[in-house]
C-alpha cells in the first residue's frame, strides 16, 4: 500500500488538460466532490498512426504508469512517498505547459533513479491480445511512460507526461463533470535511423611501372523518391589486393546506387560497374551492407591520377576535404 504525504495542498479547481501532452493547466470551478473510492481507467490512443506513422501500428509499445500523488475528495493532491519534490502545491492557472513538462521529466527521473515499480503496465499493439486500456486505478496523479521502439527505418520516442484521474474537460466541452474513464494520447516523436555502406574494391593484377591505380566511386541514395545522400569516394592501389571504404550515416531503408565512375587509366572492370543495395540500420544484423567491384590490368600504359572533393555540412557551413584515398579517412 502506497504511503502519501502532504506537501502543500491546493484545490483542484481547474481542468488538467495533460491528456493532450503539454497542453497546460486551466483553472476552473471544481465539479463537486471527487468520488475517491470510484475506480478510474485510462484508454491509450496512438496519435498520427494512420496519417504519418503507419508502421507504428505493427510495433508493440510497452507503457507503464506510476502513481505520483494521491487525490482527496476536494481535489487536493498529496505527493506519494518518493515523489515529495514534485510541487503540486505551487501549481495554479499560471502554470505553463513547459512547467508541467519539467515536472513530468522530474517524476520520470525519480522513477529511474529510485527504480520505482509501476502501478500498472500495458503493451499497446500486442499481437496476441490487443490492449489499450488500464483499469482499476485509484484517484490521483499518474506519470505515463511509454518505452521507445524501433522499426527497420525509424526510432520512436515518447515524452513522459502527467495525467489526473479523474479528469475534467470543462475548457473543451463546457461540462465540468469529473471523468473517471479517461482517453490519453500517446504521441510519437520519429527520428531516422542510419546505417553504413562498405565498398570493397579488389585489384586482381597491377602494372607497377605505371604508378598508383586510382579508382572513383559515386554513391547516390534515394528514399521515398527523394535524394537523401550523394558523395564520391576514392580508392588508390600501389599493389594488387583488396581495399575497403566505409560510407557512413546513410538513412536506413535508402536504396543506394554505387557506380564505379573512374576505373583507372589502364584497368578494366570485371563485372558490373554499377550496383544497388538497401541500407540497414546500425544496430541491426547485416549492417553494414556491402558491394564489391573488381578490376584487372588491361595492357594499356595510361597513368591514373585524381583527387576527390569530399564535402561536409556542419552548423550551416560547407567544408571541403580533398582525398586521394578514402580508405584512409
Amino acid at each position: 500500500m502506497k504511503v502519501c504525504r502532504k506537501k502543500g495542498v491546493w484545490t483542484l479547481a481547474f481542468a488538467l488538460a495533460l491528456v493532450s501532452l503539454l497542453s497546460g493547466v486551466q483553472k476552473m470551478s471544481a465539479a463537486g466532490a471527487v468520488e475517491v473510492d470510484r475506480e478510474c481507467s485510462i484508454t491509450f490512443k496512438l496519435e498520427n498512426v494512420e496519417a504519418e506513422y503507419t508502421e507504428l501500428a505493427g510495433l508493440e509499445i510497452p507503457v507503464r504508469i506510476y502513481r505520483v500523488a494521491d487525490m482527496d475528495a476536494s481535489g487536493n493532491y498529496t505527493p506519494c512517498t518518493g515523489y515529495e519534490e514534485l510541487d503540486f502545491a505551487g501549481a495554479d492557472e499560471h502554470t505553463t505547459a513547459e512547467s508541467w513538462r519539467q515536472m513530468a521529466e522530474s517524476a520520470a527521473n525519480l522513477v529511474q533513479s529510485a527504480a520505482m515499480d509501476p502501478e500498472k503496465e500495458i503493451v499497446l499493439n500486442k499481437a496476441e491480445a490487443v490492449q489499450d486500456t488500464i483499469s482499476g486505478l485509484s484517484a490521483g496523479m499518474y506519470l505515463v511512460k511509454a518505452e521507445s521502439v524501433t522499426s527497420p527505418e525509424y526510432s520512436y520516442a515518447f515524452t513522459p507526461y502527467l495525467i489526473s484521474l479523474p479528469n475534467n474537460y470543462y475548457y473543451e466541452t463546457q461540462d465540468d463533470a469529473w471523468i473517471y474513464d479517461v482517453t490519453a494520447d500517446v504521441k510519437p516523436d520519429q527520428s531516422v535511423r542510419y546505417g553504413n555502406l562498405e565498398i570493397i574494391k579488389e585489384l586482381t593484377s597491377y602494372n607497377q611501372s605505371l604508378g598508383d591505380a586510382y579508382f572513383v566511386f559515386q554513391v547516390e541514395a534515394e528514399k521515398d523518391g527523394k535524394s537523401v545522400y550523394s558523395d564520391a569516394v576514392a580508392i588508390n592501389f600501389n599493389a594488387p589486393g583488396q581495399k575497403r571504404v566505409l560510407v557512413r550515416h546513410i538513412p536506413a531503408g535508402a536504396q543506394v546506387t554505387v557506380t564505379e565512375a573512374y576505373s583507372g587509366g589502364s584497368y578494366q572492370p570485371v563485372g558490373a560497374q554499377s550496383q544497388q543495395v538497401m541500407v540497414i540500420a546500425d544496430e541491426d544484423a547485416q549492417n553494414p551492407v556491402s558491394v564489391t567491384f573488381k578490376n584487372a590490368y588491361d595492357g594499356r600504359t595510361n597513368n591514373s591520377l585524381g583527387i576527390v572533393n569530399h564535402f561536409t555540412y556542419t552548423d550551416g557551413t560547407w567544408d571541403v576535404e580533398q582525398q586521394t584515398d578514402s580508405t584512409q579517412q
